[in-house]
């Protein structure tokens, strides 16, 4: 099911809005996939899901496209993370669903339907950053991250989306850009005028893991050799280990991954680190449940926390923290690492 690279985004069929139907955007798109069917509707939000299996009507969901007017909050602040303070941190919300599909996502959970929709009111995201990052005083960078409620370069060949983006945050001095993904298209971040601004981080699992529950995202060494090539361009590069699964050869699977990851990637050009482990709802767990009969996801022991949320045991979550930081400073002794949305008292584990 995994390609040796991520295949681009190539939908079936097109649902636009009535309201998104002149936006430059809208125009730009439609004619990249002047080949497909168009159907008009009213709202994004009202599409209801056919009666069918939940991985038969996910598969069918994904081969769509949705372009849509993003009416509500473009730039979000960050509230999900309880277990640090995230006071100058801001989701960028450029677009809504993923073509990818790995099992693990908490988008599953979270949104009503798995179509891919690209928001095209691009002037009115652009207008609301600038109003933002203007609007900051205080000391310290603003960081806006990209690639949270979607891939930030999956839709990329079809928007173009990270080069007003990049260029953007490269007349701010107070705010930095992160854009997250899995995908290997790093074409259009090219030849831009970012000024050391924008971060480009990779989600990296071990092999194993990306082969088998990340379906249709690009490979390990392919997501490798695009940061590689990103960080020629000059960019920062963020490296992302989350989430961690466990499985019985895991210790020998992200140490492997560790080791290739920098072999190609210069630490000294690598802006942070974060790792998490697995965690998911009680919703999300019912999907896995449903969707894989016996998922790698649960295969290890989970417990209910106190943010309601489902991860393995402390004494394994510290024991995969530990590893995993021991290897990386390994190659990367200055290298920043944090945990992502876990207890202070397993974080001190890194």
């Amino acid at each position: 099911m995994n390609p040796s690279s991520a295949k681009l985004f190539q939908p079936e069929t097109i649902f636009v809005e009535h309201d998104a139907r002149d936006y430059p955007l809208t125009q730009e798109i439609l004619a990249r996939l002047s080949h497909l069917p168009v159907q008009f509707i009213d709202s994004y939000h009202n599409m209801a899901a056919r009666v069918l299996g939940l991985n038969r009507r996910i598969a069918a969901e994904k081969r769509a496209l949705i372009l849509a007017v993003k009416k509500g909050e473009l730039v979000k602040h960050v509230e999900r993370d309880l277990f640090r303070p995230t006071p100058n941190e801001y989701y960028i919300i450029h677009s809504m669903g993923c073509p990818y599909d790995c099992e693990y996502c908490f988008l599953y959970d979270y949104l009503d339907h798995q179509r891919p929709t690209i928001f095209v009111n691009l002037p009115d995201l652009l207008a609301r950053l600038h109003e933002v990052i203007d609007a900051h005083t205080d000391e310290g960078d603003l960081i806006f991250h990209a690639g949270e409620f979607s891939d930030a370069l999956a839709y990329d060949h079809l928007t173009n989306l990270s080069q007003p983006l990049v260029e953007l945050f490269a007349q701010k001095r107070n705010a930095r850009l992160e854009m997250r993904t899995k995908s290997d298209y790093v074409e259009n971040l090219f030849g831009l005028t970012h000024r050391g601004r924008t971060v480009v981080s990779w989600t990296f699992n071990a092999h194993e893991v990306a082969k088998g529950i990340e379906h249709h995202t690009a490979s390990l060494a392919s997501r490798i050799a695009a940061a590689q090539r990103v960080q020629a361009e000059g960019y920062w590069v963020g490296l992302r280990f989350d989430p961690l699964v466990w499985y019985p050869a895991w210790r020998e699977g992200y140490r492997k991954m560790i080791a290739e990851i920098f072999s190609a990637i210069d630490p000294d050009r690598i802006s942070d680190v974060s790792l998490g482990v697995f965690r998911a709802t009680p919703g999300l767990k019912h999907v896995v449940q449903q969707r894989v009969r016996r998922s790698w996801l649960l295969t290890g022991e989970m417990v209910l926390c106190t943010d309601g949320k489902y991860r393995y045991s402390k004494p394994v979550r510290r024991e995969m923290y530990r590893r995993l930081a021991g290897w990386i400073r390994a190659h990367a002794p200055q290298v920043k690492i944090e945990s992502c949305m876990e207890s202070p008292e397993v974080a001190a584990a890194l």
